[in-house]
């Protein structure tokens, strides 16, 4: 996840702990981090959170130490990887550089950990999404930022001769119900059917950089919290 800041901003960075914790389907764990007072005190919250379904037992690491956080770290170094290969590949695609406080730039943060997740095979043979469904991720889907054509929502059988079909920019994958999400005119918002474009139309510069596009990181979430 991608946060405005360090530290225990409000109740996103909380809330988006508390989802991953959700989605991991163990009701029992240990939550491992430094001794930094900003994790530290997140490492709270949530555990306060979450004190009447789960059992949260905290662990911190030795002061500098940061081979016994080697886990964590390999995972860190592939997710960054991971994310400078989808930033190369959007910018490559629009032919322009994708600025840190562009719209797109936490989703890229996102997915990068969504696809991991998804399809990155571990030891066993099977990837992280298959430990915890019992099956395989299946789902074809856009790649992020591509332009895209996305069905209403709640649009069928109402006003039935206005089209139901708009125009919208991939932004990333809502785990829980299989939705997208889609950058549009009034935010981001989550839709299940969606088309692709001829490949002529599928990277349009001046649709990512629409003044309708702008979105902060966590306002959907603030605004929806159930919908992470």
């Amino acid at each position: 996840m991608m946060v405005p800041q360090s530290g225990l901003d409000d109740y996103y960075v909380v809330g988006a702990v508390v989802r991953e914790i959700k989605l991991s389907g163990y009701n029992r764990l240990i939550l491992k981090s430094d001794q930094g007072p900003d994790i530290l005190n997140l490492s709270k919250a949530v555990k306060r959170e979450r004190k009447e379904d789960i059992q949260i037992m905290p662990e911190e690491s030795p002061v500098g130490e940061h081979q016994s956080n080697g886990e964590v770290e390999r995972v860190n170094q592939t997710l960054q990887g991971q994310f400078r290969s989808m930033k190369l590949a959007l910018e490559s695609r629009y032919g322009k550089p994708i600025r840190s406080d562009h719209s797109i730039f936490p989703w890229l943060v996102i997915y990068a950990g969504i696809l991991i997740n998804s399809c990155k095979v571990g030891p066993d043979g099977r990837t992280s999404y298959e430990r915890r469904k019992g099956k395989r991720f299946n789902q074809t889907l856009p790649e992020l930022g591509e332009c895209i054509w996305y069905l209403k929502p709640q649009s069928a059988g109402v006003n039935k001769l206005d089209p139901r079909w708009e125009d919208g920019i991939y932004a990333g994958l809502r785990v829980e119900s299989g939705e997208i999400y889609v950058m549009s005119e009034s935010g981001v918002i989550k839709v299940k059917h969606y088309k692709q474009r001829p490949e002529s139309e599928r990277w349009n510069l001046e649709e990512l950089e629409s003044p309708g596009n702008p979105y902060q990181a966590g306002q959907e979430s603030r605004s929806n919290q159930s919908s992470l």
